[in-house]
């Protein structure tokens, strides 16, 4: 069996504030041609479809627009889960109805009935795991207190689903934790605890052939392969900048061993994280970087050695799509040089002045100390 596996496509998001909508339709078209070319048996969401629990209305049109193409126009079934992003309630509604045009698509907690596929070899059940927090589900043979850990829920429901597993099928799992050894990234949102760790280990998941994990950002992978991310649709924060964004194609065979391939994503506006100067009102990339594209979201970081007055200003003349900016040596540590109050009351307005101005520079020359004195004669009272 052929399964098509992503996660975490988080519709609908921005980063600093800039609207991803057009990126995340210019990599959902790919994932379409590219099961119109691969044919797959089936497609996994493991998670975070939309980036909120009440997504914008264009976001919620795109996943229809998608999903319409892929279950209806090109008869590939479709398994989708909840993450901790989404609205459980609002993810599952309509799902017996969706369900029989070949859209499984599951947001409520607890242990439901697998998702059936055949291929040449026989059966394959799906089993669907939507994020749970701890406090969703409660232990009916412990006074039906909460769960404590999401290592705890988690062990509870893969026990339950394992003791009604079908000993003839090949299973597989999809769900949306943080696995214990993963890493992680800025734009992964806290998982939720009451007092317990928020990861789980890998080895809940051995009943499984395969287990489709949505979360983590960066594709990885755990138990020889058996425990797979994905990774996001698109990179979210620029600590992905290193990142390759994929689709996973899952091979099966009939003993329920597995084979993964990985197929790029295209990013219609990368996201990068760059370093430059300022030099007589023009940015100017360092050697290395020739590669960035004028249209791509930037995270800039000046090596000028002083403040640059305007700085987002003059970046943005040549980057359009420069969205964060930083100035590192031009604010130094100056802890050194913080003055009491004692201090500054034995100060006249020149040297309260100079040693203000000394905590953005390294020195005053001629051109400063003429500024300041300048000042000072004009703050001073008239006679």
């Amino acid at each position: 069996m052929r399964i098509l596996h992503t996660a975490d496509w988080h519709l609908g998001k921005s980063l600093k504030n800039f609207d991803l909508l057009d990126g995340q339709q210019y990599a959902l078209q790919q994932l379409t041609d590219l099961i119109r070319s691969e044919k797959p048996d089936v497609l996994l969401i493991a998670g975070d479809i939309y980036d909120r629990a009440l997504p914008p209305a264009r976001a919620v049109e795109l996943f229809d627009e998608v999903m319409s193409e892929i279950v209806l126009g090109l008869k590939v079934p479709v398994i989708a889960i909840a993450g901790n992003h989404d609205s459980a309630e609002r993810i599952d509604y309509f799902n017996g109805i969706l369900q029989r045009q070949g859209l499984h698509i599951f947001g409520m907690p607890g242990v439901v009935k697998p998702v059936i596929l055949h291929d040449a070899y026989g059966e394959v059940h799906f089993h669907p795991i939507p994020y749970t927090e701890p406090t969703d589900l409660r232990l009916p043979e412990n006074n039906n207190a909460f769960f404590d850990s999401h290592e705890a829920i988690m062990r509870h429901v893969v026990k339950n689903i394992a003791n009604g597993m079908s000993a003839q099928g090949r299973h597989v799992a999809i769900g949306h934790a943080f696995i214990s050894g993963g890493e992680g990234c800025e734009s992964e949102r806290a998982l939720l605890s009451v007092g317990g760790a928020s990861v789980v280990p890998a080895e809940i998941f051995t009943p499984f052939h395969y287990t489709a994990q949505g979360h983590l950002h960066r594709p990885q992978s755990f138990m020889d392969g058996r425990v797979r991310y994905s990774g996001s649709l698109l990179k979210y924060s620029f600590s992905e900048a290193d990142h390759q964004k994929v689709f996973l194609m899952i091979e099966m065979d009939g003993e329920g061993n597995v084979q993964t391939e990985k197929i790029p994503i295209a990013h219609k506006q990368d996201i990068r994280r760059v370093k430059g100067y300022v030099r007589d009102g023009v940015f100017q990339l360092v050697d290395n970087q020739s590669s960035v594209r004028q249209d791509d979201l930037l995270e800039v970081t000046l090596l000028n050695e002083e403040p640059v007055i305007n700085a987002m200003e003059i970046v943005r003349r040549q980057y359009t799509y420069a969205l964060e900016l930083r100035q590192p040596n031009a604010y130094r540590n100056t802890s050194e040089r913080c003055l009491s109050t004692e201090q500054l009351s034995k100060m006249d307005d020149r040297e309260i002045a100079r040693e203000f101005f000394l905590h953005y520079l390294p020195a005053l020359d001629m051109a400063h100390e003429e500024i300041i004195t300048q000042i000072i004669r004009e703050i001073q009272p008239k006679a």
